[in-house]
């Protein structure tokens, strides 16, 4: 209850704030990746998915590009990442398209290490995810400019990236035609990277992202939250899913208020 009552009184003031803009910042991490940075309302968010193949003290993530790599990684709960659909080695998997444009894919025991993020940066946590979302809606962002409810999709991507979608609702990422100025109005840039079940599969890039968020579900030993969006809806979707499937990673930091003003 504590923990509720915190968060209604941060997403009340984080709502006060100045719209968010971009503010040209440039993040590198421990392997010299660079990021670029966004605000919206009192965060910044890294623009990109995260591509380190390091935790940020120089100690190497395991690569896992094969089925058998990656379920094995699960079966130790040690922490991996790999590319979309690649099975090369990881000299190679670092100039694959799917990882220029997408970043790695992770799984959960490497976002539980507390150790992915560049200094000063962090794994969101489902918190964030909450204020990023409650700031669009509440900047009229939503596709149809509604000031509640969760219809934030199109704001969170351009939808150029992702697989026609003409079955749903006009409010989705996949339905190009209608609310195109809604298109990435947040800067956030989402791409439609795909994931990796536990079996080693790969699924759904082009019409579909999940992020892992450092917020495990309380009670279970092997479950952890994510965020995603798909090409047939409007709303950023939230679910729980076992720390063996590989999804992408995004960072965020708190501006201080200060800052800002």
């Amino acid at each position: 209850m504590k923990k509720a009552v915190y968060l209604i009184s941060v997403i009340a003031a984080f709502l006060l704030s100045a719209c968010g803009s971009g503010d040209n910042q440039l993040v590198k991490d421990i392997d010299g990746n660079t990021y670029t940075v966004v605000r919206i309302g009192y965060q910044e968010w890294l623009v990109e998915n995260l591509k380190v193949t390091h935790y940020n003290d120089g100690t190497p993530i395991a690569y896992a590009p094969s089925t058998s790599d990656w379920m094995a990684a699960d079966s130790l709960i040690n922490g991996a990442w790999c590319v979309y659909d690649f099975d090369g080695d990881s000299s190679n998997a670092l100039t694959a398209n799917s990882y220029v444009t997408n970043g790695a894919l992770y799984n959960y025991y490497a976002v539980k290490s507390g150790k992915l993020a560049p200094e000063g940066w962090r794994v969101a946590t489902e918190d964030d995810w909450s204020l990023l979302q409650a700031y669009i809606t509440y900047n009229r962002w939503n596709y149809d400019e509604s000031h509640s409810g969760n219809k934030v999709a199109k704001a969170m991507t351009d939808s150029q990236y992702w697989v026609d979608n003409s079955d749903d609702g006009v409010g989705d990422i996949g339905t190009k035609n209608t609310y195109m100025d809604k298109n990435n109005i947040s800067g956030f840039s989402a791409m439609p990277a795909g994931d990796r079940r536990p079996n080693g599969d790969y699924v759904f890039q082009g019409e579909q992202t999940f992020w892992w968020t450092s917020t495990q579900l309380e009670g279970v030993d092997n479950f952890a939250y994510a965020k995603g969006l798909s090409n047939t809806e409007a709303e950023l979707i939230g679910l729980s899913c076992k720390m063996g499937f590989g999804f992408s990673v995004r960072c965020v930091r708190d501006i201080k208020w200060e800052e800002s003003e």
